[in-house]
Order: structure tokens, then C-alpha cells, then sequence
């Protein structure tokens, strides 16, 4: 109970102290949040890009996890970063760029063309389901949003998700 009564009193000191602020025309305008998104592990062998945002879009988000669960891999084993589309359509590049600069993932899946479109230079192979971005295998993969209706896109997409299990040493079941 004490530490509640602390916590309130440290609010209410920052309450004060804000009013105080405003009263002496003090304003601070917090800049936009960026539309990329991200969660897990940033040292993780998997990074995930997404067009879509997945934690606001619960379709879209039950599938990634669903996907997950499928290849054996927690959120201990995947960085994710999403709302690609928004962050570039907001020239959110640089930002995106940077987030993965910070990684040092051994394998990409990239969900969506605007995702695997921001890992400027791929080439996509028709022999082998890998790219290769600054050394780092990339798959790309169709957006989330396009599978829940089409089984012959979701079965193609599984089928290169195992590849990348295969890749980071994980047996496909």
C-alpha cells in the first residue's frame, strides 16, 4: 500500500509541477509517434518486417502469431517491426533503416511489398526464395493482410518459411 501512496504523490508532484509550467507559458509539443512499430527480441536471429501494423490490426496479428507458433519460434527468437507501409508512406525510411541497423539478425521475412521494397537493392529469385540484404538473407513474402482468404498463397508462403527455419537451424514440423 505504500508504494501505491508514493506513486500517487510522485503523479500529483508531476501534475503540479506541468500546471506550473503552462502557467509560466511553458508548452511543449511532443513530436508524432512513428508509424513503425516494433517488439521482441533486437537480438534475435529472426526480424520480421510487416507492412501492416500487426498490434492494431488483430487479423493480421493472430496470423503472425499463428505463423510463429507454426515455425517453433517465441517473441524471444523474433524482432518484430511493423507498420512499414505507414512509416514510408510518412517518410519513415531513415527510421526503418535505422531500427534495423541496430539488429543483427541471421535471416528477414519480409511481409508486404513496401516492406520488401525498403531493403533498397533486392532482387528476387525465382531459384531460391532468398535475397540477400548487407549479407543477411531476406525472404520475401506476401502481406499478411493477402492470406487469410487464399490457401495456395499461405501454402507457397509456408513452404519459404521453412526455408528460413531451415536457415537458422530450426527443423520445419
Amino acid at each position: 500500500m505504500a508504494a501505491v501512496e508514493e506513486y500517487i504523490k510522485t503523479v500529483n508532484a508531476l501534475i503540479d509541477r506541468f500546471e506550473f509550467l503552462r502557467a509560466s507559458g511553458v508548452y511543449f509539443i511532443a513530436p508524432p509517434p512513428s508509424a513503425l512499430q516494433t517488439s521482441g527480441n533486437p537480438a534475435a536471429g529472426l526480424a520480421i518486417l510487416c507492412d501492416e501494423d500487426v498490434a492494431r490490426d488483430g487479423a493480421t496479428g493472430k496470423l503472425l502469431v499463428g505463423i510463429l507458433n507454426a515455425m517453433k519460434f517465441g517473441m524471444e527468437d523474433v524482432f518484430i517491426i511493423s507498420g512499414v507501409k505507414s512509416a514510408l508512406s510518412d517518410k519513415g525510411g531513415s527510421t526503418l533503416l535505422n531500427e534495423l541497423a541496430k539488429l543483427t539478425p541471421k535471416a528477414i521475412v519480409a511481409f508486404g511489398k513496401a516492406s520488401a521494397n525498403a531493403l533498397a537493392g533486392l532482387a528476387p529469385s525465382e531459384a531460391a526464395p532468398f535475397s540477400d540484404w548487407k549479407r543477411i538473407k531476406v525472404l520475401q513474402a506476401p502481406c499478411l493482410k493477402d492470406m487469410p482468404e487464399n490457401k495456395d498463397l499461405k501454402r507457397k508462403t509456408w513452404r519459404d518459411l521453412q526455408a528460413v527455419m531451415k536457415e537458422l537451424g530450426k527443423a520445419p514440423g
